[in-house]
């Protein structure tokens, strides 16, 4: 049975709305258009996910993708609405659905981020603290985070839980990289960083910014006066940094409109581009995706994902649309959110190809420092 029409329209309605809160004004776009960027259709795709035709109804249409990850030979999506993790093969296919929403083990109310762990089960961060899961959405280990609030969660160094966090409501609140002891449920800081930018804070294109490794987490801190990615080892010492090229302004808060101000009210000023759209690893080379816009005279908004790797000598290429970058497995296929479509979906892509691609680009033309 394929989706029906009021379906179609909530999604289309919900994509429309986000559209128009993510550009400058207050009128709707014009329709995308990016100049010298290369189209979706000319990176190595090998398969959609979300686009089913038969099985069940959230297997074809998400509401919307926020994070994905590999686990073995499954794709799990973590989706904003219920139930949050849809499960697929790595030929798109929809195979099942887990976790749901509630307060009781293995249920959450907002996730954020998802990761996978060694053992097939997986990990995400949600409003509530951090929850890992089995492979058949039952609670392995919760870690409820009353006092923090996870911008995303990796499992790294033989089997141990890495968040990275900030304190609620803390004005000037720096990020904290935090290890989670699996037994007690204990969070214990081992990294401070800057002030934390919010940039893509309560953002459903947000991607999760921490990647476990044998040797550490490579992290985005959302830094406010830094514009990089680290490479943090096990005890929380900062042992490589990639310069990437500056974000917009973060969100701020305010005092409401006047004729809105009541006790306890405030304004929120949404981020403005470049967004930051997620980071994955290929063959040992970190590949980070900024997205961008520029409004013509004509009133046309430009849309682009800057794809870069970087190193010595960064190399770019251009996409039209925003894309998100989620996750990478062992063989070189990346994971890839479609942020611009009608229907929005999880593209599976063979990484190696497009590291090639990005290469023959040439070298990066987007305000990189490399001092």
């Amino acid at each position: 049975m394929k989706p029906n029409s009021l379906y179609v329209a909530a999604v289309f309605l919900t994509l429309s709305a986000l559209s128009v809160g993510s550009c400058r004004g207050d009128q709707a776009p014009e329709p995308f258009v990016s100049r010298g960027a290369t189209p979706v259709e000319g990176l190595p795709v090998l398969a959609e996910l979300g686009v089913e035709s038969e099985g069940e109804e959230w297997g074809k249409v998400f509401h919307w993708p926020l994070d994905a990850v590999f686990s073995g030979e499954e794709i799990r999506v973590l989706d904003s609405s219920p139930p949050w993790v849809r499960v697929f093969s790595k030929n798109g296919r929809f195979s099942k659905a887990l976790v749901g929403h509630g307060e009781g083990p293995g249920e959450m109310k907002l996730p954020y981020s998802l990761r996978a762990t060694d053992d097939g089960g997986s990990l995400i961060a949600h409003s509530g603290g951090i929850e890992q899961v089995d492979g058949e959405g039952r609670s392995v280990f919760s870690a409820p985070g009353d006092r923090y609030w996870s911008r995303g969660v990796a499992e790294a160094c033989d089997g141990q839980v890495f968040t990275l966090s900030v304190r609620p409501g803390e004005v000037g609140a720096p990020g904290l990289l935090m290890r989670i002891d699996r037994v007690g449920g204990q969070w214990d800081t081992i990294a401070v960083f800057d002030t934390i930018r919010l940039q893509a804070s309560l953002r459903r294109r947000s991607a999760s910014f921490l990647r476990g490794g044998d040797r550490g987490v490579l992290l985005y801190p959302e830094e406010m006066n830094r514009h990089r990615l680290v490479w943090v080892d096990c005890d929380g010492t900062v042992f490589r940094e990639f310069p990437i090229s500056p974000l917009g302004p973060p969100q701020r808060t305010g005092a409401p409109p006047v004729g809105e101000r009541r006790p306890g009210r405030f304004a929120v000023k949404p981020a403005e581009p470049p967004f930051p759209g997620g980071m994955v690893e290929v063959g040992g080379q970190v590949i980070w995706a900024t997205l961008r816009h520029e409004q013509t005279e004509e009133g046309v908004i430009n849309r682009e994902t800057v794809l870069t790797t970087l190193g010595p000598t960064p190399k770019s290429l251009k996409v039209e649309g925003w894309y998100q970058l989620f996750d990478s497995d062992q063989h070189g296929l990346v994971l890839v959110g479609n942020a611009d479509g009608e229907l929005p979906s999880v593209l599976l892509v063979d990484g190696k190809a497009l590291l090639e691609q990005i290469e023959k680009a040439g070298t990066a033309d987007v305000g990189f420092d490399q001092r």
